[in-house]
């Protein structure tokens, strides 16, 4: 799911890859370890367990990534009205979720 959310707007990358780190954690620490290599994935999950959160250039990807998604498809498809009214605001508890919420990671230099 986590690769499906890489490559499709709408779907979150993020809360797949640390749940699948935290099951394979539990299960199979060879594929934790696996997970944890992983070029695309490991530094987003080493960043979430060594200190709690998420680098500022991934939160401005995610919010990007959530406002062409949200743009795309509340003005690119013939939903009902309510519909392309809800898609935007559920945009905005999005970004207010990874702007406000999730921690960011200072960088060291």
């Amino acid at each position: 799911m986590a690769y499906l959310g890489a490559l499709l707007p709408g779907l979150p990358t993020t809360p797949w890859v640390l749940l699948a780190s935290y099951c394979f954690g539990k299960s199979s620490p060879r594929l934790q370890r696996w997970l944890k290599r992983s070029p695309f994935f490991g530094k987003l999950i080493r960043d979430w367990e060594e200190h709690g959160g998420i680098r500022r250039n991934v939160k401005i990807l995610a919010v990007c990534m959530v406002c062409v998604a949200c743009t795309f498809s509340a003005s690119r498809t013939s939903l009902p009205d309510w519909v392309r009214i809800m898609i935007p605001c559920l945009g905005l508890v999005g970004i207010s979720t990874i702007l406000f919420v999730v921690p960011t990671v200072r960088d060291k230099s």
